[in-house]
């Protein structure tokens, strides 16, 4: 791993010598411009597959709240079609967040315009590609996950039907130069390239599906609107809420179930409600822990009753899944994209 370091410290190196990040389809045309905060506008190509995190834009609200704003920072901007003083954010999402959060009135910023030969839907996916390469290139900043590389891809591939240039099919040779021109190739070793690339030529509808990072303080507002139905403790309907992460569901799983028996003994005719979340960023991976967690509550289930039949000498017939399931409640909060809407953030996901 150290030659891939070496490299990518390397590439660095001849970009921060630029002081800027280039693209060949956009050009820089103002440079350090000072703008009102309120007229820089989110656009929607933040390559990052969790979308807006609002524990990163939390910890540079702290930073800058006890800090102030670092004076080399600049957010990449581009003009809107419909205002001049209004402006797209093309990279600094997550800066740009935090600033509004500390109610900061005025920010530098560099300028862009496209200079690409493509529509709109192409434009879009090269500020995503640019938004990529200069996120790749900062020594110091969220660290760019395999998700985030995967989500960034389909989404260039379903709008304009490439990966690398117009014209060009989606294959191994285009995936990798496409991983060469946005700083991709430093941050990963071969393996995990191959990896990505081929989670890329083999998509389907749910690969590369933006999620959304839930903090616990999201989570209590989440549950607080539904007026008791979820939460922790007891719920309405003499239910009894456990908010559970998934992410390490081996060993967490069995403390639910141990505790799940605790409300059984005093009140036997409670429903436990489990209310599942993912800390995880890719939507593959959600879906395989949430399963995972929910099997291994039964197996642990099923483990206990065998242990006491042995201990005890008698001979207890273990409840089926499904009858099992029948005794719980178990939903999720949606984080994958399409799982959640203005009429409720909860789903019910299949284990099939």
């Amino acid at each position: 791993m150290n030659f891939f370091n070496s490299e990518y410290n390397e590439e660095l190196k001849k970009q921060e010598s630029l002081k800027r990040i280039t693209s060949p389809n956009f050009a820089y045309t103002d440079l350090d411009v000072e703008v009102n905060v309120d007229n820089l506008i989110m656009s929607e190509n933040d390559p990052r597959a969790d979308g807006i995190d609002p524990r990163h834009v939390d910890a540079l609200y702290y930073k800058i709240s006890i800090d102030g704003v670092d004076d080399d920072s600049r957010a990449i901007v581009m003009e809107t079609e419909y205002d001049s003083n209004k402006f797209y954010v093309i990279d600094q999402h997550h800066l740009v967040s935090a600033l509004k959060k500390a109610h900061i009135l005025t920010h530098k910023v560099h300028i862009v315009k496209y200079i690409g030969k493509g529509n709109k839907k192409d434009m879009w996916a090269a500020a995503s590609d640019f938004g990529q390469k200069i996120n790749n290139s900062h020594k110091i900043t969220k660290p760019t996950t395999m998700a985030s590389v995967v989500a960034l891809a389909c989404k260039k591939i379903n709008t304009t039907g490439y990966i690398y240039k117009p014209n060009t099919p989606v294959d191994e040779v285009n995936i990798r130069l496409w991983f060469a021109e946005n700083m991709i190739t430093g941050l990963f070793a071969p393996k995990t390239l191959t990896i990505i690339k081929d989670r890329i030529l083999n998509r389907d509808e749910s690969t590369g599906q933006k999620v959304r990072s839930l903090t616990e303080h999201m989570i209590k507002i989440i549950c607080n609107d539904t007026d008791g139905k979820y939460g922790s403790a007891d719920l309405n309907n003499n239910r009894y809420g456990y908010i559970v992460k998934t992410d390490n569901f081996a060993a967490d799983a069995p403390k639910v179930l141990h505790q799940i028996l605790c409300l059984w003994n005093k009140h036997p005719n409670k429903k436990p409600v489990i209310i599942t979340y993912s800390g995880k960023d890719n939507n593959e991976t959600i879906l395989s822990n949430y399963k995972g967690y929910v099997n291994k509550i039964y197996d642990t289930y099923r483990t206990h009753l065998s242990a006491i039949g042995q201990l005890h000498g008698c001979l207890f017939t273990a409840l089926t899944f499904a009858q099992f399931l029948d005794k719980i409640e178990v939903v999720s909060i949606g984080q994958i994209l399409g799982e959640w809407s203005d009429d409720s953030d909860f789903i019910s996901r299949q284990f099939t």
